[in-house]
């Protein structure tokens, strides 16, 4: 390891409001012993799916990940890595979330050898959103759910989706199926 890497500080984003490295480092080229509070079934799932080269393992030499409850606001999480383990703590599964979205963003960064540290983090907003207007600009469906993976990932939860105006109805019903048929198209004013 290099001075570097230890004097370097993570880029998260959103920046969180406290980080603190402690020293050392925490080796992911093991396998996950993950403990977690049954509440937190799905969001460990979605860390698994994040990461299956790291599939559970209960042996000595496992690297231990714990989801954990805590009382504090809605959506803010603490993450502790140290070198045997790692501590997500939170009030809800959002927290667990925005969590398991900063560990990500560290493992993107750092690989396998993440520094050991402390994050302690809430939004500083209730509503993070994006709009996507497709009346006046079609986007394919692979698009929008690669933008809601990149939302999600940059801990955005509001999601507004314009999807119909006079320039374009993109809602297929079909008992209304000349919506679509014609109100999905709009010739150029000046055509």
């Amino acid at each position: 390891m290099t001075d570097k890497f230890i004097l370097e500080l993570p880029l998260i984003l959103p920046s969180p409001q406290s980080l603190k490295m402690s020293g050392g480092y925490c080796h992911l080229d093991r396998k996950l012993k993950l403990i977690s509070d049954p509440k937190f079934s799905s969001e460990k799932s979605f860390l698994l799916q994040l990461f299956p080269e790291h599939l559970p393992d209960s042996g000595k030499h496992s690297l231990t990940c714990y989801f954990t409850s805590i009382t504090s606001s809605p959506e803010s999480y603490q993450l502790t890595i140290e070198p045997d383990k790692i501590i997500i703590a939170a009030a809800n599964s959002a927290g667990i979330f925005y969590g398991i979205s900063t560990l990500a963003q560290l493992i993107r960064q750092y690989g396998n050898i993440l520094p050991c540290l402390e994050i302690i983090d809430a939004p500083a907003f209730s509503w993070r959103g994006l709009h996507l207007d497709v009346c006046r600009h079609f986007f394919s469906t692979d698009y929008i759910k690669k933008l809601l993976d990149v939302m999600a990932a940059y801990k955005l939860n509001r999601f507004h989706w314009h999807l119909t105006d006079d320039q374009g109805w993109r809602i297929a019903i079909d008992q209304y199926p000349l919506l679509t048929e014609t109100g999905a198209w709009r010739k150029d004013e000046h055509d």
